[in-house]
Formats: structure tokens, C-alpha cells, sequence
């Protein structure tokens, strides 16, 4: 049994693993990263993760995953044809 995070930021690439550390420390074995990049949370897990399990909501914006050339409905578009399974938009 642990704790599990429902919404927090892990992948702050100025933060060297704190984040990780962090949750293994508060006894947190499951968490829910709400921005990603996935593919440094997959990266950087093998390093720091010690055995936490993490889901990830991966945030859509411009500069992260969204060209700034392209409107937002062609890069929703792009997305959800890569395999995304949710999205939320806000105003």
C-alpha cells in the first residue's frame, strides 16, 4: 500500500529528479503527472523513479506539442490522430 498522487509535475527538467524524490519520500507510490513531456518522464523514470508508477496527462500548448504555424484545431487534429485519448480546452 501507498499513496497516490492525483495531480502533480514531475518532468521540470531544472529539478534533476526532485520531483520523483520527492513523492518516494512522502510515501507516494503511485502518481498522476498532469503535463509530461512523456518522453521524458519514460527517460527519466529508469533514472529516479525507484519503483513509483506513473500515469501521465500530457499538456498540449504552444512550444510544448504545438507548433505555433499551425491553428489549434489542425494540431488537435494531429494529436488525436497519434493517440490521444482525452483532451480539455481551456478558454
Amino acid at each position: 500500500p501507498g499513496i497516490i498522487d492525483t495531480h502533480c509535475h514531475i518532468a521540470r527538467p531544472e529539478a534533476k529528479g526532485a520531483g520523483y524524490r520527492m513523492l518516494i519520500n512522502a510515501g507516494v507510490t503511485t502518481a498522476f503527472d498532469f503535463e509530461g513531456p512523456i518522453e521524458v518522464i519514460k527517460r527519466e523514470i529508469t533514472k529516479y523513479g525507484c519503483g513509483l508508477n506513473v500515469a501521465v496527462l500530457e499538456a498540449i500548448y504552444p512550444g510544448n506539442g504545438i507548433k505555433i504555424k499551425d491553428s489549434p484545431v489542425e494540431e488537435l487534429k494531429k494529436a488525436t490522430l497519434s493517440g490521444i485519448l482525452n483532451h480539455n480546452s481551456f478558454l
